[in-house]
């Protein structure tokens, strides 16, 4: 793989719409409200985060960092592989409690893939000999994935088999970016504008493919039978969110409303007996839904309300590129909002009210 495939990759979520502050606390115009601010610097992109069955939380930041899931307690820097300084993105596999995470040397653009159990070293994952450079590891239903790039149009998709990764070869890649949900039943794989579906990751097929400008940016599982999609059309410049029937694939409805902003990632919550919706954006912070269906499909601008008592105060989270989230204890558990430049923010209970804070 040439270099700047690799720059291209480290620097592009630096290159967000996103408002940077190295403040730390924020106060909103209106009302005042005081930001509680964390141990972590308020300028990391976070790529990826996880949870470790031993109740671990890590983050990949350019560094890895970890802490222990609901502690007050500040994040600690993982030590690198050698020959290796920088990562950004890591997932959990709940069945061996490993750590993977993919690592980028700065200097010869070398990438690799480690694994390293909780609270131990890192080991290179070798087995098989992949094919292109490591580009994303993510995790579902206790099965790793990662792709690797072999040059600017094309990938490969590999996922973890037992005690050794195997090529998920049904699935066409066009390009490494992928998204990837379990249902309960099936696995659901997203890859450029083609949504693969099947019950083992060998034999996926194609269950939905939209047209060639646009992308599926990221999917989310609900409490009913829908897939939910978040889509950006690159042609029309438009940003918009779909459902798909979990069973056969189709397409039960596409929002006719329509956004000129490009979103990103999605994930269902519950908090306060409600269900909600939340889409990142690029440059405009979350957007949500509260009771989502395939015919409640339109994002609204988040305020103060059951979900957050202070989103008007979080000036820094309402302006940037909210790139992903992560849920840590399911219903009325804490929800991190992962951003680009703009560092790791939460969002938990604190005196009967759900609040944002920055980590």
């Amino acid at each position: 793989m040439k270099i700047k495939y690799i720059l291209l990759f480290i620097a592009a979520p630096l290159f967000y719409s996103c408002n940077q502050s190295d403040v730390g606390i924020f106060y909103g115009l209106e009302n005042e409200v005081k930001i509680t601010d964390n141990s972590l610097s308020n300028n990391l992109t976070i790529g990826s985060m996880a949870k470790s069955p031993a109740g671990e939380l890590y983050i990949a930041a350019g560094r890895v960092y970890t802490k222990t899931s609901g502690s007050s307690e500040d994040w600690r820097k993982v030590s690198t592989p050698s020959g290796y300084d920088l990562s950004t993105s890591l997932a959990v596999n709940t069945t061996d409690s490993n750590i993977y995470a993919i690592f980028y040397d700065t200097d010869s653009a070398d990438t690799a893939l480690f694994k390293m159990p909780d609270g131990g070293s890192w080991t290179e994952v070798t087995d098989p000999v992949f094919e292109g450079s490591f580009e994303y590891v993510k995790s579902a239903n206790g099965y790793i994935l990662v792709s690797t790039r072999i040059d600017e149009n094309s990938a490969r998709l590999y996922y973890l088999n037992g005690g050794a990764f195997s090529e998920a070869a049904v699935v066409t890649m066009t390009g490494s970016d992928f998204y990837v949900i379990h249902d309960g039943t099936d696995f659901w794989v997203s890859n450029s504008n083609i949504l693969y579906q099947g019950n083992n990751l060998n034999v996926l097929t194609d269950a939905l493919t939209l047209d060639s400008t646009v992308e599926i940016k990221g999917l989310s599982e609900s409490s009913g039978a829908y897939i939910y999609l978040s889509c950006w059309d690159r042609e029309n410049r438009d940003g918009y969110l779909m459902a798909t029937d979990g069973n056969n694939g189709t397409l039960d409805e596409e929002s006719d409303d329509k956004k000129t902003y490009k979103l990103f990632n999605l994930t269902t919550f519950r908090a306060e007996g409600y269900d909600f919706l939340l889409c990142g954006t690029n440059g405009l912070g979350y957007r949500q839904i509260l009771s989502p269906s395939s015919s409640n499909l339109d994002l609204d601008t988040p305020d103060d309300d059951v979900l957050s008592e202070n989103y008007t105060s979080a000036i820094d989270l309402q302006n940037c590129a909210v790139i992903d989230f992560f849920v840590d204890g399911g219903e009325d558990g804490d929800l991190y909002a992962l951003t680009a430049t703009t560092g790791l923010w939460k969002n938990s209970l604190s005196g009967g009210t759900r609040v944002w804070s920055i980590e």
